[in-house]
């Protein structure tokens, strides 16, 4: 990586509130390429990480992808949309609950019902 995408990977990590893991950095990349702010490129993240821990709960083996589609957008509206979804990321990373912890408790919390 050039020093100006290593900037770009701080930036996004400052917004995650942990370091970008590994399996997610071609995404990133990916996003820096397109153009897309730093903020942006996290919040983006933030979306793969929540419908993976939806899809693990969720997600059937006799779904189709229409059907998950569909699924996967009534919860996320049931959870308020996107933007209450990242806000709701952003004030927990800004009270020094990382990323990952949201997500492992959000799993839990899904595992208990």
């Amino acid at each position: 990586m050039t020093a100006f995408t290593d900037y770009y990977v701080i930036e996004v990590e400052k917004e995650l509130g942990e370091r970008v893991p590994e399996f997610k950095m071609e995404l990133v990349k990916n996003l820096y390429v397109q153009g897309y702010h730093p903020k942006r490129t996290a919040e983006e993240i933030f979306k793969v990480f929540v419908e993976d821990a939806l899809k693990e709960f969720l997600k059937k083996s006799w779904m189709s992808n229409e059907e998950w589609n569909e699924t996967l957008n009534e919860s996320v509206n049931n959870m308020g949309g996107w933007k209450k979804i990242i806000s709701d990321i952003k004030v927990g990373i800004s009270n020094g609950m990382s990323f990952t912890q949201q997500m492992n408790l959000v799993k839990l919390l899904l595992f208990m019902e």
